[in-house]
């Protein structure tokens, strides 16, 4: 087709276009097949009601034209010049979906979109992207696929690249909380998943100046990463913390039994003068995994919840003495 003459090109762009344009849904297939190959062709007149066009077609129903229209803006976005015209879109729910898409070709078509544009945007116009994509790229490494998983890590290390100066402080903030996510979800029984999260940890420290932490990710004891991480940043214990909430409902075991020992060694970090609030939070958050299916992760939740009495009673403790010296 490409080697066609320039105006039956043409003609036929104009023509499946308009096919597109209205709709038509017994012609889709074959209009968007005919459409996204002739975008790789030159003098059509492409511009941003191309983009329109095909943005509005990766929430469609039927998965062959989401992925043939992600097919398109991933040409499309070969060209710098159409590049600039489609990073407003970046930011988009649906192209957002395509992520987390049944389809792994389009999973993986959107990741190829996003490194394309990444690649070609300057800085500042690549930075919020880059900010958006660094807390969703963790959700892949675990993907059935192992060209999603990599694709994705190779991703999420150019997010750090791709960031502006004005944003490395946001950056930063965003990638600690991803920090414990990773650190939660490397004992996993996904051997690929556990790798994965391990190499985006080590690329994190170092986007973080962590050297400590650099070198006990290098040891792979899990136990003692935990450790470090909550020393490298004491400030932070208490941040950490609520971060790792949510994977005390993660569907697995292995996850939420790390999680509560992770808020175990937390609590213990945050010194003599724990929060009330923080205390009580995790007190019930905890007890309701009194009863979770997994015994490891009742065993664990036990032992956190004694650690967690221990501190509430000489917080107590504490008051009283400090009442009692006050009134004297």
């Amino acid at each position: 087709m490409r080697k066609s003459p320039a105006k039956q090109q043409y003609l036929l762009f104009q023509h499946v276009k308009e096919i597109l344009d209205q709709r038509r849904e017994w012609q889709l297939n074959f209009a968007m097949t005919f459409y996204t190959e002739l975008l790789g062709c030159r003098g059509l007149g492409k511009d941003q009601s191309d983009v329109r066009l095909l943005h509005s077609y990766l929430s469609h129903g039927n998965q062959t034209v989401r992925l043939l229209a992600l097919g398109g803006l991933v040409a499309l976005a070969g060209d710098p010049r159409m590049a600039r015209e489609m990073r407003d879109m970046l930011s988009s729910e649906s192209i957002l979906m395509c992520l987390k898409d049944p389809s792994t070709n389009i999973r993986m078509g959107a990741l190829l979109f996003f490194q394309t544009m990444l690649g070609l945007l300057r800085r500042k116009e690549a930075s919020p992207v880059a900010l958006l994509l660094v807390e969703k790229l963790p959700d892949l490494f675990g993907d059935e696929s192992s060209q999603v998983q990599e694709l994705s890590l190779s991703l999420f290390g150019e997010t750090m690249k791709a960031v502006a100066r004005r944003d490395k402080g946001e950056m930063k903030e965003r990638i600690r909380r991803v920090v414990v996510f990773l650190f939660l979800h490397m004992n996993t029984e996904s051997r690929s998943m556990t790798e994965a999260c391990g190499k985006a940890l080590l690329i994190s420290a170092k986007f973080l100046g962590w050297r400590r932490l650099k070198r006990v990710i290098k040891m792979r004891k899990s136990w003692l990463i935990g450790e470090t991480l909550l020393k490298q940043d004491r400030s932070r214990v208490e941040d950490y913390v609520y971060f790792s909430l949510p994977c005390l409902w993660d569907s697995r075991a292995s996850v939420r039994e790390e999680a509560i020992r992770f808020m175990g060694s937390a609590v213990r970090c945050l010194g003599r003068n724990p929060r009330k609030e923080t205390l009580e939070v995790l007190w019930n958050v905890i007890k309701r995994l009194d009863k979770d299916p997994d015994a490891s992760v009742r065993s664990q939740a036990g032992q956190t919840l004694d650690i967690l009495q221990t501190v509430q009673e000489l917080q107590r403790q504490r008051w009283s003495f400090w009442r009692l010296c006050f009134w004297r």
